[in-house]
């Protein structure tokens, strides 16, 4: 089962993209901030996603994926931003594919399937 890790200050939208993404069949650990995903992904390296927001306390959403493509080269990252123009440091080239907030439940699970496939595979 593919197992996503998921960093979002917004307790309601972490609980709505948890959800959705646990009804798809995929595992999923939700953290409130950068700094626990990344002590999270320090713990227990076996994601085959990361979604992080941009703006959050503690680390935010681009200081994550630095560090754990810096880290875990091969760990997909998705970003997830309020912002209608993402800066280049969040698709830093494309390297990050990226969905601005509010998304809807299908463009959320069209992204995922397209980064790791189907929960099974």
């Amino acid at each position: 089962m593919a197992r996503i890790l998921i960093a979002e200050d917004e307790q309601a939208l972490r609980f709505w993209m948890s959800t959705a993404l646990r009804v798809m069949g995929y595992e999923i650990v939700d953290t409130a901030d950068g700094r626990a995903a990344w002590n999270c992904l320090q713990r227990d390296q076996r994601f085959d996603l990361v979604i992080t927001d941009v703006q959050m306390p503690h680390m935010n959403g681009i200081e994550l994926a630095e560090r754990i493509s810096q880290a875990h080269p091969q760990l997909p990252i998705m970003i997830i931003t309020a912002f209608s123009e993402p800066r280049s440091e969040i698709v830093h080239e494309g390297q990050y594919p990226f969905l601005i907030k509010p998304t809807t439940h299908q463009q959320l699970i069209a992204t995922v399937k397209k980064i790791i496939g189907q929960p099974g595979t």
